[in-house]
């Protein structure tokens, strides 16, 4: 068994370009995508209705406030305004409308928590809630492009080793 792994260990050491492939082109990919998805410097846009001025002054520090007069439907709202979230309070605790589960809403949730644990608030209950998210919505559905990617990294691998061993796609079924 060692001398089995010594082997291999000693051919990936000769093949230059594969060990670069393993190394470097994850590297090189998850940087790329750091840059592409990571917007760390947004400033979320929260649309503010019948909150004490304590509190919108503090959130002021955290996003982009919009004060409404009026509490305005929240899932028109939220699309027809680019507004990130909606936020207002009543008798059962303070509300938060966001339109999906995003990296904009993460943004405005942060922002608003920043802004509760700043002012030390009396206990109120921060009440959730998405425009957009059904029951059914799990982890499994957050994680399923991921499997996609996976998988059919590992199925151009095979048919790579396919394509090299000389084997064509009528051999395919039969293990290359």
């Amino acid at each position: 068994m060692l001398s089995i792994i010594k082997r291999i260990l000693g051919q990936m050491k000769n093949d230059k370009r594969s060990l670069g492939l393993l190394l470097f082109a994850p590297l090189l990919i998850l940087t790329l995508l750091f840059f592409i998805l990571g917007d760390s410097n947004y400033i979320p846009q929260i649309a503010v209705y019948d909150m004490n001025e304590k509190f919108v002054a503090e959130l002021e520090n955290h996003a982009t406030v919009i004060l409404e007069t009026e509490k305005p439907e929240a899932a028109d709202y939220l699309e027809a305004n680019d507004v990130d979230a909606l936020i207002w309070a009543d008798s059962a605790g303070t509300h938060i409308e966001l339109l999906e589960k995003n990296s904009k809403s993460v943004a405005a949730l942060e922002a608003i928590q920043d802004t509760t644990q700043a002012l030390q608030p009396t206990q109120n209950e921060l009440i959730v809630d998405y425009v957009y998210e059904t029951a059914g919505d799990n982890q499994l559905d957050s994680l399923s492009y991921v499997f996609l990617g996976v998988i059919s990294f590992f199925l151009s691998l095979f048919f790579r080793e396919c394509h090299l061993s000389g084997s064509g796609l009528g051999r395919l079924w039969s293990g290359c």
